[in-house]
């Protein structure tokens, strides 16, 4: 290959590891991220939860209370039938039934209640099982990125250094056709197929792929623009 394909090809390989530096460091972060998300969302989960069951709490309270004066209310109309100081014989039976009849309403919607408290309850717990969970999990995880960071700081800067080291040299046409290529997130170089270019398989001209094979001219592909490897 030319002399320059050579130099760019090395610039390539540099940039390659720095990227994938930057996404290990990319990747560290996202986790950690994630893991907040996840977290946030338990929490959140975790107070609607409790809100439902404070709310679930106070109807209970409210059943029990209900519960209290409907026994309280009944046990005053059965004791003035029984003792026969009822004023009105016939209203003091109708109490009973009535009062009767609500405590078996708000018997039945306590054993409702109940039910979903006891829901209410296992939903909770799970969430903060899991909120407990992605919790060590973040802590390990921003450990595990923090741990890292020294060490892949000093990897980036060296192989950063590199890489401006080896750009030096470079006809500066062939520099700013690679820094399009990179801006535009394409693969700087690109093997031969075949007598076509690797990344897009458009022919190579004879003349042309004969000229970079002898190393007599640096090998661009004409549709692409990428430059062609061996």
């Amino acid at each position: 290959m030319h002399e320059d394909s050579l130099k760019i090809q090395a610039v390539w390989k540099k940039e390659q590891v720095r990227d994938q530096l930057l996404a290990e460091w990319s990747r560290l972060n996202a986790t950690v991220k994630r893991l907040k998300d996840e977290q946030q969302a338990k929490a959140d989960e975790s107070a609607t939860l409790e809100e439902q069951i404070a709310a679930l709490r106070e109807r209970e309270r409210d059943a029990n209370r209900r519960i209290e004066r409907y026994t309280s209310r009944r046990a005053k109309a059965q004791k003035a039938i029984d003792t026969g100081t009822a004023t009105d014989f016939g209203l003091a039976q109708e109490q009973v039934r009535k009062c009767t009849e609500l405590l078996d309403e708000v018997e039945t919607e306590l054993l409702e209640l109940y039910e979903e408290l006891e829901n209410a309850d296992a939903a909770f717990s799970g969430v903060r099982k899991v909120h407990a969970q992605k919790g060590q999990l973040l802590t390990e995880a921003e450990a595990a990125r923090d741990a890292r960071k020294p060490s892949l700081k000093t990897e980036f800067d060296a192989i950063t250094s590199e890489r401006d080291a080896a750009r030096v040299g470079i006809w500066r046409d062939h520099l700013a056709r690679y820094d399009r290529l990179r801006a535009k997130k394409m693969a700087v170089m690109m093997p031969l197929a075949e007598k076509a270019c690797g990344g897009c398989m458009v022919g190579i001209p004879g003349v042309q792929f004969s000229a970079h094979k002898r190393g007599a001219e640096v090998g661009i592909c004409t549709q692409c623009g990428r430059f062609l490897g061996e």
